[in-house]
């Protein structure tokens, strides 16, 4: 059985090959773990937040280069933006972000995109605050 050639844009491969934020944040206000059952891939995404906004983001993942260069660009799209802000990001607007994505790896910006909702959801509860529309 052949496998499907995957083609990745350039923002993609260099998102991949010199990922930003990428590691663990030891002074984070919270981090979130989110896998995809399926593929196996994962990410744990780090923030620090400070007066309702994303001071700084950082991320551990498994995968390939969609998984990498994704968590890498919503590290990068969080970063400076209110709390409100940064749970709008969608998965489309990563995929954009990144400059396409093949159809059999969307999924990488979905687990990105609710990474980000979660860790949010997550701090806010922490913090007390009620939350909609999240895990």
């Amino acid at each position: 059985m052949a496998q499907e050639a995957v083609h990745y844009s350039d923002t993609v491969i260099e998102h991949f090959n010199n990922p930003r934020n990428a590691g663990e944040m030891a002074d984070a206000s919270v981090d979130y773990f989110v896998t995809n059952p399926i593929s196996g891939d994962s990410i744990r995404l780090y923030l620090r937040i400070e007066d309702e906004r994303v001071d700084r983001a950082s991320f551990q993942t498994t995968g390939g280069p969609a998984s990498i260069a994704t968590a890498s660009m919503a590290t990068e799209m969080v970063t400076g933006r209110t709390l409100d802000e940064a749970t709008a990001i969608t998965r489309q607007d990563l995929v954009e972000a990144v400059g396409g994505l093949p159809p059999s790896k969307i999924q990488c910006s979905v687990i990105a995109a609710a990474a980000i909702r979660n860790a949010v959801a997550k701090w806010r509860r922490e913090q007390g605050e009620a939350t909609e529309g999240a895990e």
